[in-house]
């Protein structure tokens, strides 16, 4: 199994959400660096206009990084686990869709913070919009084609329902609303059931996901964490690799290859 998180696609030219990497200096050069992170929450969504045009500006920031964004050998190095019958499934943070871009099926990918596939109205209750608009009263969604085919992601405007004018919004996980309904729940079993857990580009300090590695380790399975950062896990890893998870899983990839 493979957890994670932002720093598997840094390596595709998607900026993290934190900074990822030997550099240090706060938050310069990532997505909280540029976007207030404190205003990007589902209550400052649904109540507080001027943060709902921030989160959109975020939104189309990250959408134009995604459109010519291509999977590099970290996600294809799991692509072809699927292939030789060894990977049991990718639980990961990310949003981007690049472990399903680089040919791991759709129902192995757990994508517990959601993803940027189509739009929906934010007053359609779904398991990634719990905290609707208003009342919860508008089915209105598009799918992926449509979106791109109307492009609702091709500029700095806040797209509304044609339905009922509510803002539109992706399907991920704003701060301060619930994780996508037993989505952590899948995560621990397949995690619990794994032979090797192998953690990529993650910080794991943001709750639930810092905790799926406890659960490989209370059962007994070997933890390996690609990671340019120090995690709480460290000492508890059986392999600790300090390089970009692309290069160093292509040297893998061809070493068994071989």
């Amino acid at each position: 199994v493979a957890c994670t998180g932002a720093g598997v696609s840094v390596e595709s030219g998607i900026t993290p959400f934190r900074t990822y990497g030997p550099q240090k200096g706060g938050e310069k050069g990532s997505i909280w660096g540029t976007f207030d992170a404190g205003k990007m929450t589902s209550a400052g969504f649904n109540k507080d206009p001027e943060c709902t045009k921030a989160w959109w500006r975020m939104k189309h920031s990250l959408y134009r990084e995604f459109e010519g964004a291509k999977p590099n050998p970290a996600h294809e190095f799991f692509a072809k686990l699927e292939r030789d019958g060894k990977l049991a499934g990718v639980v990961t943070q990310n949003i981007d869709s690049l472990h399903t871009r680089a040919g791991v099926p759709p129902e192995k990918v757990l994508e517990i913070h959601g993803h940027m596939r189509g739009l929906i109205c934010s007053d359609k209750i779904s398991d990634l919009n719990p905290l609707p608009f208003k009342q919860g009263t508008c089915s209105f969604e598009m799918t992926d084609a449509e979106a791109r085919r109307q492009r609702y992601f091709a500029d700095e405007e806040l797209p509304l329902c044609p339905v009922c004018a509510c803002p539109l919004r992706t399907q991920t996980v704003m701060f301060g609303q619930p994780m996508p309904n037993g989505a952590v729940q899948r995560a621990c079993d397949l995690i619990a059931a794994a032979d090797l857990l192998v953690v990529i580009g993650s910080t794991l300090i943001v709750e639930p996901a810092n905790e799926l590695p406890g659960v490989a380790l209370l059962n007994g399975c070997p933890l390996v964490i690609i990671n340019f950062d120090d995690t709480s896990y460290d000492k508890f890893a059986t392999g600790l690799v300090r390089q970009p998870a692309g290069a160093f899983l292509a040297d893998v990839t061809a070493k068994l290859g071989r």
